[in-house]
């Protein structure tokens, strides 16, 4: 063995010039690859905390079927078990009650399409960046208010302006018609044109009282301290909470897309690191064997 260690590291520097070079070639290789898939990784994390934080949250806790076909009817009411799941996880940072639905917003001769999201602006403070996305104005404070607050596209469609009331109109849990007349206090901007043209902000209380759907909720999105602690969250609710009505879902499940849009970069990230791999082995390769040219 200690022959052909010896005879091996004679080989290496029989030429200094190949050897050098080769072993400057698998360094390059070695750093950029590491160095690109760690950014490349690193962003992916990024990416998905901004993502959760801003509205999502890391996990959320919907009706089985509401995710694959939401309507007002797909809801559920919070039991003991799961209020005490809520407040005393310690992996749990906050959680917020949301009410969803799709209505109609109205000033003067003009009609829009409205997504209706009832939300607790406290609740919402510790667990999403939601409330940092205000444009304009105010967000109200109170979840039984009849202010509101609507997407800075949605706004210029109406042709209102802030400080103006309008009629949110929509169909009620009961099948009925529900209307509430509104102040308008303040725009959002998230930077997604559909989002923006169609958002209304209301109390959850207000909207509970808008769609007839008293003492129950569409969704509860919950923030953790790290993405790390999802599979542990899912594990206790499972194991606390026995409710048919509600099941408990990871970002991944709430927002595919972001997922598919992360698999398919990285996809393309692993090819090209395989393109650079070639590229130096191709090199080392042909300068061992001394092809001409090269």
């Amino acid at each position: 063995m200690k022959m052909i260690l010896k005879l091996a590291w004679r080989n290496i520097w029989r030429n200094k010039r190949r050897s050098i070079l080769t072993l400057l070639a698998v360094t390059f290789a070695t750093f950029a690859a590491i160095s690109m898939r760690g950014v490349q990784i690193g962003t992916y994390a990024v990416n998905i905390k901004n993502a959760v934080e801003l509205f999502s949250g890391y996990m959320q806790i919907q009706h089985p079927q509401y995710l694959e076909t939401p309507s007002v009817s797909k809801n559920f009411t919070i039991d003991k078990d799961m209020r005490e799941f809520l407040e005393t996880n310690e992996l749990i940072q906050g959680y917020a009650e949301r009410i969803n639905a799709e209505g109609l917003i109205s000033f003067k001769d003009n009609s829009m399409g409205a997504m209706i999201f009832g939300i607790n602006p406290a609740q919402e403070k510790r667990t999403t960046n939601i409330l940092t996305k205000l444009n304009a104005g105010k967000f109200f404070e109170s979840d039984t208010s009849l202010n509101i607050v609507i997407g800075n596209k949605l706004l210029k469609n109406l042709k209102a302006e802030i400080g103006d009331h309008v009629v949110v109109l929509a169909q009620g849990f009961d099948g009925s018609l529900g209307n509430l007349k509104f102040k308008i206090t303040g725009t959002v901007k998230m930077g997604f044109g559909a989002f923006d043209g169609m958002a209304v902000f209301m109390g959850t209380e207000t909207a509970r009282e808008l769609l007839g759907m008293y003492g129950r909720v569409h969704s509860i999105a919950i923030a953790l301290e790290s993405l790390d602690d999802i599979e542990q969250v899912k594990a206790d609710y499972n194991s606390k909470v026995k409710n048919d009505r509600a099941t408990i879902l990871s970002w991944e499940e709430v927002m595919p897309d972001l997922k598919q849009g992360i698999e398919l970069d990285n996809v393309s990230g692993i090819f090209f690191l395989l393109i650079l791999i070639l590229i130096v082995a191709f090199y080392i390769a042909a300068f061992s064997l001394r092809i001409p040219g090269v």
